[in-house]
Order: C-alpha cells, then sequence, then structure tokens
C-alpha cells in the first residue's frame, strides 16, 4: 500500500485482510511461528486462528515436505529475493490434502529490520486435477497418434507444410520423410491429381471434405513401382482461438486392401497444452457515489497495492474517480458494487472490463468500514490470460474428446493385473470410446474399472496373455482374432504405455471373415461338385459346407412330393448334438409358410417366436429344435420340388450376405446335379442312338450337297452288305438306283437341297449285286443359320413287300377266277334242289345245309388260299354236324392233298351221304355205322362210303338231285366217275379219279 496518502490506515488494512475469504493469509515470525491467521485462512486450511496462533506453519505441510523442510526453505528464499512462489500440496485440519498456489514474502518494520514472513495461499485443487486430466489426455491423444492402424498428417500454413506425419502416414507415402516439407514437395504425384486443389479448397473456406474410396497414385521414388490405392480419408481444417484456419488436419484409411470399409482413426492436431499462472492478487478499497434515486454513477480510489495497479494499468489512480481515469468502464461495476454497499451482502464473480483493456477478472468484493462511508473492499485477479487459456484449453479439450468419441475404431485404455507372484492373471478397463461400446455390442459406460473376464466370462486365454506379452515386452503387436463368446472377430493393434498399462484400437473385420469364409466354402464346394457324380452325395456335401461355414445346427435337402404336402428328407447334415430331420413330414405341420415354399417364395425366420407364420404354433418346430430357419425351394416347371433348409436352435441375423450365400451354394449344387443328369442322358442318348443306329435294319446315309455318301450306319451297312464304307465313302448315292429309279433319287436330292423332304421308291442293288426293293424318305439337315448344310436318307427294304403285293395281285385274279365258278356251282345247286322239293321248306332246308357243306370246303381252301385241301379235313368239315357219337362214324387214309375243285365236290359228295344216312340210312338208328376211307395208287384217288347196321335199303324208283351231284357233278371234278349201291345191308358210295394232288407230310 502507498503509505504516504492520507486515507491509509493500518487497521483498516487488517480490516481488510480479516474480510478476505478466498485468500488465506497468514503472518509468522522469524522462526514460523503463526502470529495471525485471517478468516480465509480458516476457510480454506480449516484451523480457527485461536487454533493456529503460536503454532508452527509446518502444520499444514505434508509430511513429506515437513520431512524436506520445505516451509524454512520457502522463508530463505523470500528472505534472500523478497518473494517465494510455490504450488504444492498442502494439508488440510482434517488431514485431506489441497492443491494451492501460494506466495511468501518477509515482513519488516518501520526501520526496515526483518520481524517475520507473510504467506499467502489460494485453493487450486480444481484447476490441478484439471491440469492432471489434460496430461493424461494428452498421453493418450500421442498413443493414438503414433499407434493408429490409420494414416494420419498435419499440415500447417497455406502452403500446407507437414508438421507431423504418422508411421500409418509414412508407411502410406512408401516410406518418404515428409515433415518439414510441403505436400507439393514431398509428394509431387498429388498435384496432378487434384489433391492439392482440395488442400486449397479446405484452406480457403475452412470446411472439412470427406472423401470415401477415393483413388490415388503414390510413387516413392522413379525406381518403385506406383501403387494405385483407395482412400477413405478427410481433410479437417485447424482453427486457432480466434477462429482462423491456420492448418488442415489429414486422416483417414487405406481401404485398397479392407475392402469391408473399416475407417481409421482420424487423429486430430497436436496441441501442447501449458498453463502457467502466479498468485498475483490485486487489492483496493473504493468510495460509492450514488445520486438522489440511490443509483451508483462513480467511485473513487481510496487506497489499492502494486497488484491492483499491476492488473488495472491505474498506476498513481489512489484518491481519484474511476470516471475520470477509466472512462469507458462498463455499467455493471457500478451496479455491483453500489448493490455490495448498500446492502452489505458480499459478491464474488467474474466480469470483463473493456473500460481496462478488454481484460477480464476474478472479483471478491465486501463492504467494509462504516456503512454510511459507502466502502468496499475488493480483491481481484486479473484472470484474462487463465480464462483465455481455460477457454482454449475447453475448446481443444472438446474437439480432442469429439475426435476421441467419434473415432470408428474401437480404443482401449488398459492396465494388467497380477497376481502375488508378480504374474499377469487378467486386465482391467481404465477407459474405453463410444466405438467400443458399438463394436462389442455393450455400453462404453459398463467397461471401466471392470476386467476382461468380467465383462466376457469365458473369453479365450489368448486376450489376456497376448496383452501381458505386449506389457512385458514392450514390443507392439498386430491381431486378428475372434472373441468367441460374441462371435465377432476384431483387428487391432496393442501398444505398452508404461506402469503396466497399454493402449488398443481395432476394428470389427467379423464380416470381413466371414465373407472369405464363404469365398473358401464356395471354392471348395465347386471343387467338391466336380469330383462327385451321385446327387445325393452332391447334396450332402453342400449341406456340410453349408452349415460348416455359418455355424448352424442343421442343413438338409428334402423332396416334395406331387401333392405339395409330403416333404421326405433322406439324410441331411448336423453339428454335434444337434438331431437328425431325416423322415417323411407333412408341410402344413410346421407353419403357415408351406404356401410360401410351394408358390417357389424363400422362407427366412430369424426368430419363429416373432414371425406371424410360426408364432401360432411353436411347438413342432422346437420339437425339432430349430427357432429359425432358411427354407429355399426349388422350383422345376412351375412346381416346387425340393427345398434346401437351414435351421438353428438360436435366433439368428439372416443378412443378406448370408441369404445370398445359401442361394448360391444352392444353386451350384442344382446346376452340378442337373449337369451330371444331363451328362448322363447325353450319354444315355448317345448310347441308344449308337444302339439304333447298330440295330435298325433301316439303311441311314448321310450326304453332302452334291449327294455323295458321308455317312452310312451299321445296320445301313449290314442290309447294303458293306463290309467297309471306306469302299462306298464319296460315292455318288443316285447310281446305287437302277436307271429308272435314279431319276427319282436325283429329285429328292434337289427337293432336299431346296429344304423340302421327298420320298419315293426303287430298285437298287447291294455291294454284292442283290437285287432289293427300297422305300427311301430323304430329308434336308439345317445348319445354324438355316439352311440346309447336309442331306439324310433313310432307306427301308420292301423287298419282301413288294413281292407280297405282287402275289397278292395275282391272287386277287385268281379269287376272282374262283368266285365266278363258286357262284355258278351255287347257282346250280339251288337251281336243282328246289327244282327237285315237295315243298318251299324242304327246298329252304335242304339248299341251306348243301350250301353249309359248301361253305365249309371253302373255310380249307381259304386257309391255304385256295390251291389245295387235305382229304382227311375235308371229311371232317363235312361230316362234323352228324358227328354227335364218335365210334359210329369212322375214317381213315392217308395225307394228301386235293385240288380246290376236288375238295368242293368230294365235301358235297359227304354231306349228301351223310344227310340220306340220318334220314332213312345207318344214321337213322341207333345201332347204324358209317365207315369212310381212301388211298392213293399208282396215280388213282380212290374214296369208299360204307353203311351198315342200319334199316334194310330198297333201291328208289328214280334218281334225284342228291344222287346225280355225288355221281356225275363230283365225279367230274375228279376226271372220274362216282357210283351208289343200294345194297340191302347198306348204301355203298366208291369215288376214283385222277390224283391231280399231292401227298402231305406228316
Amino acid at each position: 500500500m502507498r503509505r504516504d496518502e492520507p486515507a491509509y490506515s493500518p487497521a483498516r488494512d487488517r480490516q481488510i485482510i480479516q474480510s478476505i475469504t478466498e485468500f488465506a493469509i497468514i503472518a509468522t515470525d522469524r522462526e514460523g511461528i503463526v502470529t495471525d491467521w485471517n478468516a480465509g485462512a480458516e476457510q480454506i486450511l480449516g484451523w480457527s486462528a485461536r487454533e493456529m496462533v503460536g503454532r508452527t506453519a509446518e502444520l499444514f505441510f505434508t509430511p513429506e515436505d515437513r520431512k524436506g523442510g520445505r516451509a524454512f526453505k520457502e522463508m530463505t528464499i523470500a528472505l534472500e529475493t523478497g518473494r517465494a512462489l510455490d504450488e504444492r500440496w498442502h494439508l488440510k485440519s482434517d488431514g485431506s490434502r489441497f492443491w494451492a498456489s501460494g506466495e511468501m514474502m518477509p515482513l519488516r518494520d518501520d526501520d526496515d529490520r526483518h520481524i517475520g514472513f507473510v504467506k499467502v495461499l489460494r485453493d487450486r485443487t480444481d484447476y490441478a486435477v484439471a491440469q492432471r486430466a489434460r496430461r493424461d489426455d494428452q498421453e493418450q491423444l500421442e498413443a493414438i497418434f503414433s499407434q493408429s492402424p490409420s494414416f494420419m498428417a498435419l499440415l500447417r500454413g497455406p502452403e500446407h507444410r507437414f508438421e507431423r506425419a504418422n508411421p500409418g502416414y509414412v508407411k502410406l507415402v512408401g516410406g518418404r520423410d515428409v515433415v518439414g516439407r510441403t505436400v507439393a514437395e514431398a509428394l509431387p504425384e498429388a498435384v496432378a491429381q487434384g489433391f492439392i486443389d482440395l488442400l486449397d479448397d479446405v484452406y480457403r473456406r475452412g470446411q472439412p471434405h470427406h472423401a470415401t474410396e477415393t483413388p490415388i497414385t503414390l510413387q516413392a521414388s522413379p525406381d518403385v513401382p506406383a501403387e494405385h490405392l483407395f482412400l477413405d480419408f478427410v481433410y479437417q481444417p485447424i482453427r486457432d482461438a480466434d477462429g482462423s484456419v491456420v492448418g488442415i488436419f489429414v486422416e483417414g484409411v487405406d481401404v485398397t486392401e479392407r475392402v469391408a470399409g473399416a475407417r481409421r482413426l482420424r487423429e486430430a492436431e497436436d496441441r501442447y497444452r501449458a498453463l502457467a499462472e502466479n498468485v498475483d492478487v490485486g487489492m483496493c478499497v473504493i468510495e460509492m457515489k450514488f445520486d438522489g434515486d440511490g443509483k451508483a454513477v462513480d467511485y473513487r480510489i481510496v487506497d489499492g497495492n502494486p497488484a491492483y495497479e499491476r492488473h488495472t494499468g491505474l498506476y498513481g489512480s489512489v484518491g481519484k474517480w474511476v470516471s475520470e481515469i477509466a472512462p469507458g468502464l462498463e455499467r455493471h461495476w457500478f451496479d455491483t458494487y453500489g448493490h455490495v454497499a448498500l446492502t452489505g451482502e458480499p459478491a464474488r464473480f467474474e466480469l470483463g472490463a473493456t473500460g481496462l483493456g478488454n481484460r477480464m477478472f476474478e472479483v471478491e468484493a465486501h463492504r467494509v468500514g462504516d456503512p454510511d462511508r459507502h466502502h468496499v473492499a475488493i480483491l481481484f485477479t486479473d484472470v484474462t490470460d487463465r480464462r483465455r487459456a481455460v477457454t482454449d484449453l475447453a475448446n481443444s479439450e472438446r474437439k480432442w474428446r469429439s475426435l476421441f468419441e467419434n473415432l470408428h475404431e474401437g480404443f482401449i485404455l488398459g492396465r494388467v493385473l497380477r497376481d502375488a507372484e508378480g504374474r499377469v492373471t487378467d486386465w482391467r478397463y481404465e477407459e474405453v470410446n463410444r466405438a467400443w461400446g458399438e463394436l462389442v455390442g455393450i455400453p462404453s459406460t459398463d467397461a471401466a474399472g471392470r476386467t476382461i473376464r468380467q465383462v466376457f466370462p469365458g473369453i479365450e486365454d489368448a486376450w489376456v496373455n497376448e496383452f501381458a506379452d505386449v506389457v512385458e515386452t514392450g514390443e507392439t503387436i498386430r491381431f486378428t482374432r475372434q472373441v468367441g463368446t460374441l462371435g465377432r472377430w476384431y483387428d487391432g493393434v496393442c501398444h505398452a504405455i508404461g506402469d503396466d498399462r497399454f493402449t488398443v484400437i481395432f476394428l470389427d473385420v467379423t464380416d470381413r471373415i466371414q465373407a472369405e469364409a464363404r469365398r473358401e466354402a464356395i471354392a471348395e464346394l465347386a471343387l467338391a461338385l466336380s469330383d462327385l457324380t451321385a446327387p445325393n452325395d452332391m447334396a450332402a456335401t453342400a449341406a456340410r459346407i453349408i452349415g460348416q461355414t455359418l455355424g448352424v445346427g442343421r442343413v438338409g435337402y428334402g423332396t416334395v412330393a406331387g401333392d405339395g404336402e409330403t416333404f421326405t428328407v433322406p439324410s441331411d447334415w448336423t453339428a454335434e448334438g444337434y438331431p437328425s430331420l431325416a423322415g417323411v413330414y407333412r408341410m402344413d405341420d410346421y407353419g403357415g409358410y408351406a404356401e410360401d415354399l410351394r408358390q417357389g417364395r424363400t422362407v427366412v425366420i430369424p426368430d419363429i417366436w416373432m414371425d406371424p407364420r410360426t408364432a401360432g404354433d411353436i411347438g413342432p418346430l422346437e420339437r425339432v429344435c430349430v427357432r429359425s430357419l432358411v427354407n429355399l425351394p426349388i422350383v422345376e416347371n412351375g412346381r416346387t420340388v425340393a427345398v434346401l433348409y437351414v435351421n438353428d436352435d438360436e435366433v439368428r441375423d439372416w443378412r443378406p450376405e448370408k441369404l445370398a450365400f445359401i442361394a448360391d451354394a444352392a444353386d451350384r449344387m442344382r446346376n452340378a446335379v442337373e449337369r451330371r443328369r444331363a451328362e448322363e442322358e447325353l450319354r444315355d442318348s448317345e448310347s441308344f442312338l449308337r444302339s439304333v443306329l447298330t440295330s435298325s435294319s433301316d439303311c441311314i446315309k448321310v450326304l453332302d450337297l452334291d449327294g455323295n455318301l458321308v455317312f452310312m450306319s451299321e445296320g445301313g451297312m449290314k442290309v447294303m452288305e458293306v463290309s467297309d464304307f471306306n469302299d462306298i465313302a464319296g460315292c455318288p448315292w443316285p447310281d446305287f438306283y437302277t436307271a429308272d429309279d435314279s431319276l427319282a433319287a436325283r429329285e429328292a436330292l434337289v427337293s432336299a437341297r431346296a429344304g423340302v423332304s421327298a420320298s419315293f421308291q426303287g430298285y437298287a442293288d447291294t455291294l454284292k449285286g442283290n437285287h432289293l426293293y427300297w422305300d427311301v424318305q430323304v430329308s434336308p439337315i439345317f445348319g445354324a443359320n438355316g439352311k440346309p448344310e447336309r442331306i439324310l436318307s433313310v432307306s427301308r427294304d420292301i423287298s419282301a413287300l413288294k413281292a407280297s403285293e405282287e402275289a397278292r395281285a395275282v391272287l386277287n385274279a385268281e379269287l376272282a377266277h374262283r368266285m365266278k365258278n363258286t357262284l355258278a356251282m351255287v347257282q346250280a345247286i339251288t337251281t336243282q334242289t328246289l327244282r327237285q322239293a315237295r315243298t318251299m321248306d324242304e327246298g329252304r332246308t335242304a339248299v341251306a345245309q348243301r350250301l353249309s357243306a359248301l361253305g365249309r370246303a371253302q373255310d380249307i381252301l381259304t386257309r391255304t388260299n385256295f390251291t389245295s385241301a387235305d382229304v382227311g379235313e375235308v371229311v371232317s368239315a363235312a361230316i362234323a354236324p352228324h358227328h354227335l357219337t364218335p365210334d359210329r362214324i369212322t375214317w381213315e387214309g392217308p395225307r394228301f392233298a386235293l385240288t380246290s375243285q376236288q375238295a368242293l365236290g368230294l365235301s358235297l359228295a359227304v354231306h349228301e351221304l351223310a344227310t340220306n344216312a340220318a334220314k332213312y340210312g345207318a344214321l337213322s338208328n341207333e345201332t347204324g355205322r358209317v365207315a369212310m376211307s381212301w388211298d392213293v395208287v399208282d396215280g388213282t384217288f380212290c374214296f369208299r362210303w360204307i353203311e351198315t347196321g342200319g334199316p334194310a335199303v330198297v333201291a328208289p324208283d328214280r334218281r334225284g338231285f342228291g344222287s346225280r351231284l355225288i355221281e356225275r357233278i363230283v365225279g367230274s371234278y375228279f376226271d372220274g366217275e362216282g357210283h351208289i349201291e343200294f345194297d340191302p345191308s347198306g348204301v355203298r358210295f366208291t369215288l376214283t379219279g385222277a390224283a391231280h394232288g399231292t401227298p402231305v407230310a406228316a
């Protein structure tokens, strides 16, 4: 204080000091014994003035500082230099510690003799804790920058000069030393590719630039090949406290090899934060001035210490009104101090003072002295720099924390845990970022303070042991490993940072690993299917590969019957302990999706409890261990003929890529089955065709367009009697035919060349000269362009048919001739019979019987084409109506073929004799007999009829038509004669004539 001012008062100064509560002001004698202890010391340290006065000031120093004599060292420094500044931990009365910023100065009397010390303390614990947190954040951010698997660089200035580049960036650019060089200097190839223009745009506009899968070509030196890469990156402008762009932060990932789209760590600018403040408290007393309405209008500086002048710049201001020395001071200063002066309520605040050079002050104000004097004591500190630093620091911390929390990579700060022997048995999460929780599926807030074995019970030991090795050896590792309990794969980097701590940055690469597994599975399936032939083996192999790749419980293939309901599974693949579904089922028993399958729609159900098609009746599916399923129908000709099914007993997320894998595998299996089936059918078809060509008696030939022989079937070579096709290959086909038929062959060739089929019949000789008659079909063979390329000729030997047709013509002529003769005979028999009949009924009966006999003879002749008939057959047929008792009628004689005319005659004779015997002779009673015999001797045929045992025979008075028929007409047919004897013992008939027929082999 300036003691030359009239207003100076020691009592008032003591009153001011005692009213200060934010600062602990302590006075001691030269040995450090407390002589004065203000209210601020009591509030901050906890001891009252009564408790501390007379005791050593070392009480509020920590044990370690007391042991080191820190209090006395401060006194020595203060005595030697005039002041001793320090920041350290001090003790409160309850034993707790607080961080204090302190200053010690020597006290002198009016004669400048040293009489003691004064120490001013301020509780800065919050500030110290914040500083420690900032250092920890800095360490973590440094670890992120150096260990990140992404590439990062820090560019400064409009020329984009590299300030920092992490190992990932150096590796990206081929190991080039870029720090200190501009981008254009370090990476000249980037200029032509437009990256400098991008950087200029970001720097100029201050807007970040995000790019994904951007192509870039990098070449570290002319003697190494250029690398063509694809990058995801961001150009992030860096601003100073005033908001001006001062640089660009570059961060990204090389996605050339990491197709899964993993994003890399973005690293922000490297900030060095340092706060250094000296405790320098300004004190003053002011006198408020009010107008008639009680409004504060000005205040006068009553007293002030040197710190007041330094902080405000108002040197020589004591006794002056502030309106004179700081005319631009804001209104709120007057209002605040006026309120304290009028009400006595202390005020503690921070305010800016534009009139004092835009400074920010931390202020504590109290009314002192007589209230009527309106005096206010003010304790203040210029916190302009600190507040600016804190603001900048807070902004920077928010930026770095935002970067840390918005990293796409998961980040872990961990510490290993050791047993009594020092072995690492586990490790604890100290901090994780937001991405960690997203990547592992656990809230990030649940990790800190827990060990990995607590967070993931049953996790593989490798997750502990490998990180323990990093801590023990200090060597950074890169890993790709699965957390079995999560079923997820992770790729990352672990780095030791000392004090049994480590950091991990990682990405979820499950999609990439699973995609690789699916690609390998498809390749394995394709290779396996190429070696298999049986469809069941193909289906079993596909089921096994699909099941093992997806890690499900069961995969199978079943057929759907024609009714669309019966589902048959011959066998399936199952994981260990999972039941098989082999058997026969009704599709409708397993949910409402059967109709989807019948319609050819794929059925995908992640959870049978939630899907409306199955939720109503989950029992049947649960009994076969199904919680989720995929059913892929196989459709042929518009009908579902089979289903490939994938089952698991847990809820499944059937993602599109998994469904595509199942469909791909099913298609490959189905195509392989169809290919094998087609190959078998082709082989069968080829074999069948070869068999047809070999066994066919048709002569199948292929001709060129000129009609020359190109091919002849094996069957054709046989019928054409060709032993070696080369003997006739290239010969003109029409030349094989006779002169008349060769013209028809040439006309058929002309038709086939025009694309029209033709046919003809004609004679052609075999190679051995056999004259055969052929039916020939000639057709064009069309090429891919729709035009005839070859000619097909199919010839069939119809020589036998031709001969038969010729014989039939002769037979038809003969039949016509014989029919005329037969009709003449019928006419004569009918006329003569009716002429002799006494009544029409008698005539009708006689005509019918004689014509019947004639018909039976005709039947016999018909069987021999009217050429001949055996005597025995003629006799048997003629006597048949009367042959009721086998032993009464007998006949015997050699087999001999009569001519057709003789057969008709003999048949009529036997019929007439049998009819008369039945009416009047041996067959009219129960005992009579008839014996017939015949023989051929020296070219003469002789037939005899002898009746015995019948009524006595009396010769008739006149001869009727019957007698004339058998004696004259029949005799004429044999070129001989017939004779009837009416012997009383029985009628006898003898027929003799020329033997024109031939003996018949027995």
